[in-house]
């Protein structure tokens, strides 16, 4: 297949997971937000950094990776990092995690529970383990801080289930939101990168808040030429260094009434000599396919007639955008686990 022959040209190594079984059969928006979570399984690798199929980096992300394994007393970022979204404290587009021997099966442990205490009802105030009442424990968005609950977008879902795991049970995480924010568990007070002091706090957890967000001195956002969509005001790496096509308004998915967009982005790419110049974030994307179009021979697609050649195939989607249906994770869970038993009775 084309995909195939290009990532083999580029070196990148593949690794095709078996598909989670569901009673309900055929692909589901649930199923697939589900299956991010097996990040946890890739033990063999000190850190694994997940990327939705929509994200477009504007540049190498790995000082992520280089700053989360330094020494503990100067490093800015933990073993696990999230950003929060405009209406969650999670954006499940990037995340940088630790796995570890016995997380994938205290992931299934914390949906089982969920689901015996709960059934398919989301609990807004016990949410996936843990109540979010006290003032230490509030979480922030890009732009609200010191909020409470689950009743957050996503929060029945995989951004959910992830913001519970990663703050307060794995506890070493960094989080992006109007700033940067890390937690650790520490015995005393100790003085963290650039000044800041943490502290100790509920079960030995700290806290760690940094405005100046110091990842900027790491990210490209200076050589972006268009006001970016997720921070327009200020750089705040590693968010600034992405583009992250959310919901309906995918380039490669849009209404046949906005596919125009599309095709004026892609018309106006004549005179640009760098990914950079792009005048939006619909001109960055056709700007990245017409270079992986141009540098491997990619055959099939036209972009100067993109309009009437694609966009009608691309605007659907068979498994929605967003999560509907919670009973769907007890299905899900179930399948999983009869799965793992039926694997280990063969063994």
């Amino acid at each position: 297949a084309e995909d195939i022959r290009i990532t083999d040209e580029v070196g990148l190594k593949l690794r095709v997971l078996d598909t989670l079984p569901t009673e309900f059969g055929g692909d589901s928006f649930i199923q697939v937000i589900f299956e991010k979570l097996r990040i946890f399984q890739f033990t063999q690798y000190e850190r694994v950094m997940y990327l939705d199929a929509d994200v477009l980096a504007h540049c190498s992300l790995d000082y992520l990776f280089e700053e989360s394994v330094k020494d503990p007393s100067e490093r800015l970022v933990m073993d696990n990092f999230f950003g929060a979204g405009s209406g969650s404290p999670l954006n499940a587009g990037l995340v940088m995690v630790k796995p570890e021997e016995g997380d994938w099966e205290r992931i299934q442990e914390i949906i089982a529970e969920r689901d015996r205490l709960n059934g398919t009802a989301f609990d807004h105030t016990y949410g996936w383990g843990y109540p979010i009442v006290k003032p230490e424990d509030h979480w922030s968005t890009q732009s609200r801080a010191f909020q409470k609950g689950w009743g957050f977008h996503g929060g029945q879902g995989d951004q959910g289930l992830l913001f519970h795991y990663l703050r307060y049970e794995k506890h070493s995480v960094t989080q992006l939101h109007q700033h940067l924010e890390s937690w650790e568990e520490i015995d005393v007070n100790v003085t963290l990168p650039n000044g800041t002091i943490a502290w100790t706090k509920g079960k030995s957890q700290s806290k760690n808040y940094n405005k100046t967000n110091p990842l900027n001195q790491f990210g490209c956002h200076e050589k972006v030429g268009y006001k970016h969509v997720w921070h327009p005001n200020a750089p705040r790496a590693p968010g600034s260094d992405i583009e992250h096509f959310l919901g309906e308004w995918k380039p490669w998915m849009l209404r046949p009434r906005y596919v125009y967009k599309i095709q004026i982005a892609c018309d106006g790419l004549v005179n640009l000599t760098s990914r950079y110049d792009v005048e939006n974030q619909y001109s960055l994307w056709c700007h990245t396919l017409k270079d992986v179009i141009d540098t491997y021979g990619v055959t099939g697609l036209d972009l100067t007639d993109w309009a009437k050649t694609q966009a009608t195939a691309l605007a659907k989607s068979s498994i929605g955008f967003a999560l509907k249906d919670n009973s769907h994770y007890e299905r899900l869970i179930n399948a999983r686990l009869n799965q793992t038993a039926n694997a280990t009775g063969a063994n």
